[in-house]
């Protein structure tokens, strides 16, 4: 979304910017190798594109099967607008920090049968919130009201991951996400499909994943007259290359991911690439 667009019909230009995020993970656990406390991203979450902040604990069942719970702090906010829907109006829109807070609970491969299960709740909270005052002040009175976007979250999800050949996995899941938004219009349910494929290529590690969301909104939406519904597509790639220069702790880190969201509201179509590079060290 542009600052020289039109919210009533017109999509943003482009944007490009750096981010800087740390990734990796510090555990301890038990002599008898039972239990163990972890901090940071998960290696799991990295290569499927999920990659977030977590402490948690996680019970080792054997046979590589475990329970774990993660309480998903919030530390890294993203930016977001103040107000989204002063474009067109001359006026530049002005940043806030969105944070999610989440708690979380798995069991990864339950029984040894390769299936696993997750669910999660969490808020979302907007430092400032200001959502349609320009419009009700300026262009015709609306419920600002709907468009709050702060909100309790809600979150399953269910995959299998099993052999397809030597060294390669193929894992198939399925998602809900829940958002209580305090505005109805931006309250909405949400399915995500995602397949996801893990394989070695000599001292290559791969993890490629495509998944196709939909999402139904709750309310009519005060500027558009429309219920909102999204439909997205998306793709990610992570690489690791262990052992670098010789060194068994020291790996090079490539992730390559694409998203798109088509709605039925203009303003809200996007897309967006990621494209990192980095180093892992184990210690």
């Amino acid at each position: 979304m542009d600052d020289d667009a039109s919210p009533s019909s017109d999509k943003a230009k482009s944007d490009t910017s750096p981010v800087f995020f740390p990734l990796g993970e510090i555990s301890y656990t038990t002599s008898d190798g039972g239990n163990t406390i972890y901090l940071g991203t998960a290696r799991e979450d990295v290569a499927l594109g999920n990659a977030h902040f977590e402490i948690g604990y996680s019970r080792n069942l054997g046979e590589r099967s475990s329970i774990s719970v993660g309480f998903i702090p919030g530390l890294f906010s993203n930016e977001t607008w103040e107000d989204p829907y002063t474009v067109g109006s001359g006026l530049k829109r002005q940043d806030t920090d969105e944070s999610v807070t989440a708690v979380r609970v798995q069991w990864s491969n339950i029984v040894h049968s390769g299936l696993s299960l997750e669910a999660g709740i969490g808020s979302r909270e907007i430092d400032d919130e200001k959502s349609g005052n320009y419009w009700a002040n300026n262009v015709t009175a609306i419920d600002t009201g709907l468009l709050k976007r702060d909100a309790d979250i809600k979150y399953a999800k269910a995959s299998i991951r099993f052999p397809i050949a030597p060294g390669t996995m193929i894992q198939p899941a399925i998602s809900y996400l829940g958002v209580d938004a305090d505005g109805k219009a931006m309250a909405y349910d949400a399915i995500n499909y995602q397949i996801a494929l893990f394989t070695s290529i000599g001292n290559h590690r791969l993890a490629l994943s495509a998944d196709m969301s939909s999402a139904d909104y709750d309310g009519t939406h005060p500027i558009y007259n429309k219920m909102r519904e999204d439909s997205g597509l998306g793709f990610f790639l992570a690489h690791e290359y262990p052992n670098l220069f010789g060194y068994q702790s020291l790996s090079f880190i490539s992730l390559l991911g694409y998203d798109e969201s088509d709605s039925n509201i203009t303003f809200y179509d996007e897309e967006g690439w990621l494209v990192s590079v980095g180093l892992s060290l184990a210690f």
